[in-house]
C-alpha cells in the first residue's frame, strides 16, 4: 500500500484527545484506554492487531510495582525485559549488557571460520580482510548508539574479542574504542578565514578589497576582517 492510500484510509484513526501527543508514564489509565480504543477502531475497519507483539516496561522508581499485563482483543500481551529494534537490543534497565552479550556471541562463531582460513596457510591480508567484512562489522554494528554507554566489563568483552581475532591473523587491528571515535566525531578542527589583518596586503585589480583599505593603506591594529582567497596570508 502506498503512503498516499495508507494515510486515506486511516486519516480517522486518531487519539482520544486531539492535544495528546505522547501518554504520561503516570496516566497509565489513558495509555490503556487509547490502546482499547484502537483494537476497537481496527475492528471497526476490518483489521486485526498483532497479540504476538512485546511490551517493554520502563520503571525506575525505588518501589516498583506489578504493571498488569495490556489486553488486545482479550489476549494479553507479554512483558519482555528486552528486545530487539532495527538490530539493538533493548533493555528495561537502559544498560547495554544484552546487546553486548549478542555481538560478542556472534563474533565468536565468526572466529572459527577465521581460524579455518587460517589452517588453510591464507596470507595475512586475506585474513585481516575477512575480519572486517565479518567479525568487525558485527562488532561495531551501530557501534555510536550504544559504545559511549557500555560497562567496563562489556567493553572487555568486546576488546578480547579483537584480540583473539589479532593473534589469528598475525597483523594489527583496530580497536573498537578507536573505530568508536573515529565514527563518533563528525570533523577535525576548522582553519577560519577570519583572521587578523596587521600589515597591508597588495591585491590583484580584480580582487573584491581593492582599494578598501584606509587612507594610509593600513588597517587599524587588533581589527578583524574576512578575506578572499586571494588575500589570506601564506600561513593560511
Amino acid at each position: 500500500m502506498s503512503p498516499f492510500l495508507y494515510s486515506l484510509f486511516t486519516h480517522d484513526c486518531r487519539a482520544l484527545h486531539g492535544s495528546n501527543t505522547i501518554i504520561k508514564i503516570t496516566i497509565e489509565s489513558a495509555y490503556r484506554e487509547e490502546v482499547d480504543r484502537l483494537a476497537t477502531w481496527c475492528h471497526n475497519n476490518n483489521l486485526l492487531l498483532n497479540t504476538n507483539t512485546k511490551e517493554l516496561v520502563l520503571d525506575f522508581r525505588r518501589k516498583t510495582d506489578i504493571h498488569p499485563p495490556i489486553h488486545i482483543n482479550g489476549a494479553a500481551v507479554e512483558h519482555v525485559s528486552s528486545f530487539k529494534f532495527l538490530g539493538i537490543h533493548l533493555s528495561q534497565d537502559l544498560t547495554w549488557t544484552t546487546n553486548c552479550s549478542s555481538l560478542v556471541k556472534k563474533a565468536h562463531q565468526r572466529l572459527f571460520f577465521l581460524r579455518t582460513l587460517k589452517k588453510n596457510h591464507l596470507s595475512s591480508d586475506i585474513l585481516v580482510n575477512f575480519y572486517r567484512c565479518t567479525i568487525e562489522r558485527i562488532l561495531t554494528s551501530c557501534v555510536t548508539v550504544w559504545y559511549g554507554n557500555c560497562s567496563a566489563s562489556d567493553r572487555k568483552a568486546l576488546q578480547k574479542v579483537v584480540k583473539t581475532a589479532q593473534r589469528i591473523a598475525g597483523a594489527p587491528l583496530p580497536a573498537i574504542e578507536d573505530i568508536y571515535r573515529r565514527r563518533a566525531v563528525t570533523g577535525g578542527p576548522r582553519r577560519s578565514l577570519k583572521t587578523p589583518v596587521t600589515q597591508r596586503m597588495d591585491c590583484s585589480p580584480s580582487c573584491p578589497l581593492g582599494g578598501a583599505t584606509g587612507a594610509s593603506g593600513q588597517n587599524p591594529p587588533g581589527s578583524e576582517q574576512l578575506l578572499p582567497h586571494c588575500c589570506l596570508p601564506a600561513e593560511l
